[in-house]
C-alpha cells in the first residue's frame, strides 16, 4: 500500500520547509479520513488507516487545555494576531481529526468537539 510513502513525503515536506508540521498533519488527517471511509474502518499498523495513531498525533499537537481554547475563542477578536492564528490552526486540525475519531469510534477527542464548534 502507498500509505508509508505518503507519510514519508509529508515528513520530507516538513523537513524541507515546504509545510509546517501542523499543515502536514492536517493533510495526513484528511487523507486518513478519506482512507477510513474507503477501507470501511481502521487497520492498526497501516499508516493512513491507523486511526489510533492519527488521534495520538492530534492530541500531541493540540494545546493541553480545551477549556482555555474555548475561552480564547469567545474573545478571539481581542487576542493578539499570533493567538488568533493558533486558534485557526486548532480549528483546521480538529476538522479532519474529529471525522477520524468518529469513524474509528475513538472517544479521546470528544471534549474537543464542542470547542471546534466555537472556534473562529
Amino acid at each position: 500500500m502507498c500509505s508509508p510513502v505518503v507519510v514519508d513525503v509529508l515528513a520530507r515536506a516538513v523537513e524541507s520547509g515546504a509545510f509546517g508540521s501542523d499543515d502536514a498533519l492536517v493533510r495526513r488527517l484528511h487523507l486518513t479520513a478519506f482512507a477510513l471511509a474507503c477501507a470501511g474502518g481502521p487497520r492498526p499498523g497501516v499508516a493512513l488507516l491507523d486511526a489510533r495513531t492519527a488521534v495520538d498525533l492530534v492530541l500531541a499537537a493540540l494545546p493541553s487545555d480545551a477549556a482555555q481554547v474555548a475561552a480564547d475563542a469567545a474573545r478571539w477578536r481581542d487576542l493578539p494576531r499570533d493567538r488568533m492564528h493558533r486558534l485557526r490552526q486548532v480549528k483546521n486540525l480538529l476538522a479532519p481529526a474529529l471525522v477520524v475519531s468518529e469513524r474509528a469510534g475513538d472517544p479521546r477527542l470528544d471534549d474537543w468537539r464542542a470547542v471546534h464548534a466555537v472556534l473562529p
